[in-house]
This record gives structure tokens, C-alpha cells and sequence, in this order.
């Protein structure tokens, strides 16, 4: 639920549970990050969120709050810069910030055929995730975006990432509440219609009117033609596989910062080389 679906927020109120935020977070300073907590007291979207999560109940969130900027402290999340993860990442173009979609909100696509499940590579490849996540996050302030999941191509080993998919609508749902304003999933095959049964009940009621499904042209109907990648029949021609400047390469980032042998690296690389 967005701020524009819950309604308008008594500023009194807004104000209200700043005070009682100031009044309880100080033996929890040291795990917070010291920008978040001026987002807190400046920001007025930051409380507003918490609001909208708890049904305006002030004590449920500002606890909900101090929780989440541990958590955001907890998992690094101002650590990380787009040059901080290796190329290949961006290259491979399973997961990147796009173009507006229909109501000017900016877009996060993910590409689910082209995931793999690789147990030494899961906490890098969910910081990655993550970190786009606050990139829109930060640049929607308050006004939502969307959620691109394209499933073409995909088969049943789709379900071998329900744990990521439960993880990321978790973090969303406490750490990021009324953010999301559409999810889009875009050529969901037969095979996989189980896989909703499964995850529509991860999602909070209120919420899950905002899941699209789409297949073919329907898109369009969401995302302009010209704001669409390649892969979905769209004719923007920004690159979206461009990595950033001073970005490792996966194999000095897997050596140098996961620990990992070379022979292990190279296998790796290779599960994703036809995408590079």
C-alpha cells in the first residue's frame, strides 16, 4: 500500500511519532547508521512509511523503524557503491534500473531465467539485489516504483529460487514498506502457475492487488514501447549490461573479497558466460 492508496497522514501524527522515535532510539544509535537517523528527523516520508505499514499505530512504528535501520546498518547497505560489485554483474544484465514506466515511476527489472542458484556467490548476489533496491528506493522518495519480473524463458528451475523470492518480499515488506507501487510479472508459463499459489501468500493481502500479469504486447500497456529493453520487444536503446566505472573483475572480486580458489571462480564464470 502506497501513500497515495492509504490516504492522507495528520502531519500531528508524523510529528508525534518523530518524538517518540528521539525518545527511544538512542541505545540503538550505535547500530544505525548516523544518515539514517538525520533521514528520520529531516525526512518526513521516512516516518510516513512506518505509518502506512502499522495502520497508523505510533508505538508498532517506531519499533518497526528502529528495526529497520539496524537492519540497513546490519546488512551494509550504505556500504556498498556500484563500482563496489564486479562487472560481470552488470553485464550479464539479469537485474538493473531502467526507464520510467506508464505513471512516470522508475523501474527495477529482474530477469528470472537467468538466475542461477550457486550457494558461494547467494550473499553477494543479494547485496547486489539489495542495493538496487535502495538506489530506487532513494530515488522514488515516497512517490513509488515498480518491479519488472520477466519469466520468459523459464522452466521449473525457477523454484529453486522460492527462498530468495521470500527474502526479498520480506525485506521489502519491513524494511522498505510502501515502496513497491506495481510488480509486474511478465510471462509466467503454465508450468510455474503452482509457484504463485505459493508466494501470493508471502504477500500481505492489501498488497497483492498491485501483482500485473502479463504476457506478449500487454506490457505495453504498463511500459511505453520506447522506455522497454530489447529483450521485451522495446526499442530504448540504453544499455542496460553497462557496468560503472573502476567495477573488480568476478575473478579478482571472488579471490580477493569471498575467499574463493581459482578453479572455483572460473566455474562460476562459466555458468554465466553465455550471457557475457
Amino acid at each position: 500500500m502506497s501513500l497515495k492508496d492509504f490516504g492522507v497522514l495528520d502531519e500531528k501524527l508524523v510529528f508525534s511519532t518523530r518524538s517518540k522515535f528521539l525518545q527511544n532510539y538512542q541505545k540503538e544509535a550505535d547500530s544505525c547508521y548516523a544518515e539514517d537517523i538525520q533521514k528520520v528527523l529531516q525526512d518526513d516520508w521516512f516516518i510516513k512509511r512506518f505509518l502506512i505499514l502499522t495502520f497508523k499505530n505510533e508505538d508498532k512504528a517506531v519499533n518497526m523503524l528502529i528495526n529497520a535501520l539496524k537492519w540497513r546498518k546490519m546488512f551494509g547497505l550504505r556500504t556498498f557503491c556500484d563500482n563496489y560489485f564486479p562487472a560481470e554483474l552488470f553485464k550479464i544484465g539479469a537485474l538493473f534500473l531502467y526507464e520510467e514506466d506508464i505513471n512516470g515511476l522508475p523501474t527495477l527489472y529482474i530477469r528470472i531465467s537467468m538466475l542461477k542458484k550457486v550457494p558461494e556467490i547467494t550473499e553477494i548476489l543479494r547485496q547486489f539485489l539489495i542495493y538496487h533496491i535502495f538506489k530506487i528506493d532513494e530515488k522514488a522518495d515516497g512517490t513509488g516504483w515498480t518491479i519488472i519480473a520477466d519469466f520468459t524463458n523459464c522452466g521449473y528451475s525457477a523454484y529453486e529460487h522460492l527462498d530468495e523470492l521470500r527474502f526479498v518480499i520480506f525485506v521489502l515488506h519491513h524494511y522498505f514498506p510502501a515502496g513497491v507501487d506495481c510488480v509486474i510479472v511478465h510471462h509466467l508459463p503454465w508450468v510455474l502457475k503452482a509457484l504463485w499459489n505459493v508466494v501470493r501468500y508471502w504477500i500481505p493481502a492489501k498488497k497483492r492487488k498491485a501483482v500485473k500479469f502479463t504476457s506478449g504486447d500487454q506490457i505495453y500497456q504498463y511500459v511505453k514501447r520506447e522506455n522497454l529493453p530489447d529483450f521485451m520487444g522495446g526499442t530504448c536503446d540504453r544499455d542496460y549490461k553497462k557496468a560503472p566505472m573502476g567495477c573488480p573483475t568476478a575473478r579478482d572480486f571472488g579471490i580477493e573479497k569471498l575467499g574463493l580458489n581459482e578453479e572455483t571462480v572460473k566455474k562460476i564464470i562459466n555458468l554465466y558466460k553465455e550471457y557475457l
